[in-house]
């Protein structure tokens, strides 16, 4: 089978766009797809993948990498990006829109909770290097493929919207 754009990734992109019928079915069925579409971007790019919605004591993880030495965990949040801003640079977007921007503090807290406990399920040493990455995948009905923004050591954030302090990274997971 093909990996270009006639194989699995046509077929990710049609099932993201199809519903289903129970309520938030098709918001569940779109994260699941976009955290299989990081997942082998992540891959092709080099990154060690080591598991896909890991369960701990301190909640679910969405992706489990390593790279660089370093142990990530990785959050997808996923969402619709209108046609007509697909054509703009994010920072033009409305502020608050973005999935990303729906990352709490909570959300943090159980991820910095999750860090030890993944580790030593690993069998990681406790000197390797953390960190926690939010990837927003933006699909929209303008292209068949998405927007991956990735922002890498995201920081405790101080309101309900995540620190802004790394700059995101368009396509940080490259297609090849």
């Amino acid at each position: 089978m093909r990996w270009g754009w006639s194989g699995p990734d046509r077929w990710l992109s049609w099932q993201a766009r199809r519903g289903r019928d129970r309520p938030g079915a098709q918001r569940e069925r779109l994260g699941r797809i976009s955290e299989r579409w990081v997942a082998r971007r992540m891959r092709r790019a080099g990154w060690r993948c080591l598991g896909e919605r890991i369960s701990v004591p301190a909640g679910e993880v969405d992706l489990v990498a390593f790279h660089q030495g370093a142990l990530i965990l990785v959050e997808v949040k996923s969402g619709w990006l209108p046609a007509a801003w697909r054509a703009q640079p994010p920072e033009l977007w409305p502020r608050g829109w973005r999935p990303g921007d729906h990352f709490t503090a909570e959300q943090w807290r159980r991820y910095a909770r999750a860090l030890p406990q993944v580790r030593t399920r690993l069998g990681l040493p406790a000197g390797v290097r953390e960190r926690i990455d939010l990837v927003e995948v933006l699909w929209s009905s303008g292209s068949p493929r998405p927007i991956l923004l990735h922002r890498t050591g995201i920081d405790f954030p101080r309101s309900p919207r995540p620190a802004r302090r790394n700059p995101d990274s368009i396509q940080a997971f490259p297609a090849s």
